[in-house]
Parts: C-alpha cells; structure tokens; sequence
C-alpha cells in the first residue's frame, strides 16, 4: 500500500481516497502511514479520504485517538 501511495503522492494527486475495503486489521505501521500521507496531502491543500471501512478498522482508529482526523465512509 505504501507504494501505490507514494506513485499516487509522485503523479501529483492532492485529493486521495484509500479503498480498506478488504482490510482486516491496522496496526501502528498503517496508522503512521496513513497520518503521514494525510500530513502530505494538507501541505498541497488536498485531502485523504478513507472508504469501505469495516467496523473493527473504525474502532482501531478511535481507539488510537485518531478517528476524527480522517473522512470516512
């Protein structure tokens, strides 16, 4: 993911929806991830959107206090 990401973030894309879709699990390593691409995207005025997001996904962020900070549906 950190790849298709960075090709993404290399095209110049500044508005980036990120598919969890078949995601089952998110650990410290993907939440960094994800802030840091969020970081990125705001520097350019862009955004980062989070789609299909199951249930245990969702809790993992609210949990790590960083829920809110992320569009999701």
């Amino acid at each position: 993911m950190r790849n298709a990401v960075a090709r993404q973030l290399e095209l110049g894309v500044t508005d980036l929806d990120v598919d969890l879709q078949h995601c089952e699990f998110i650990d410290s390593t993907g939440i960094s991830m994800l802030l840091t691409t969020l970081a990125r995207l705001r520097e350019t005025g862009g955004s980062l959107a989070l789609v299909n997001v199951a249930g245990p996904i969702k809790r993992t962020l609210e949990y790590g206090g960083v829920g809110d900070m992320f569009t999701c549906s």
